[in-house]
């Protein structure tokens, strides 16, 4: 199966996810749309991309190249369950990132509390 596969800019997956439906068309009955996505940020992408892109001032990847990329395809049930995970494992983290966020609030707050003597 050949997999083509376009990365552009984006802030965020929803924006990311219709650019490339707009692209070209995903069968969602043979690679989920996340897990592809979810690929797309892996250690092993990543070091494909860093191998393949030419240098220069602003390193580059061509179409052809993109086309050569292999893109481990197991059942669409373990796709499924693998995006699953990570998506699990990335809200874990913005809940975290949220919690952290409202202790460092708080202990500010305290500090500025005991500063002042109130």
């Amino acid at each position: 199966m050949d997999v083509s596969i376009i990365i552009v800019n984006y802030r965020s997956w929803k924006r990311l996810h219709n650019c490339l439906e707009s692209l070209f068309s995903i069968d969602k009955t043979k690679i989920n749309p996340d897990y592809l996505f979810y690929y797309c940020h892996s250690a092993i992408y990543k070091f494909w991309v860093s191998a393949i892109q030419r240098p220069s001032v602003q390193a580059n990847i061509n179409a052809e190249e993109y086309k050569a990329l292999l893109i481990p395809l197991p059942t669409i049930g373990k796709q499924n369950e693998i995006a699953e995970y990570v998506a699990n494992i990335r809200n874990q983290a913005k809940q975290l990132q949220a919690e952290a966020a409202q202790i460092l609030a708080d202990a500010k707050a305290e500090v500025e509390r005991l500063i002042l003597g109130g």
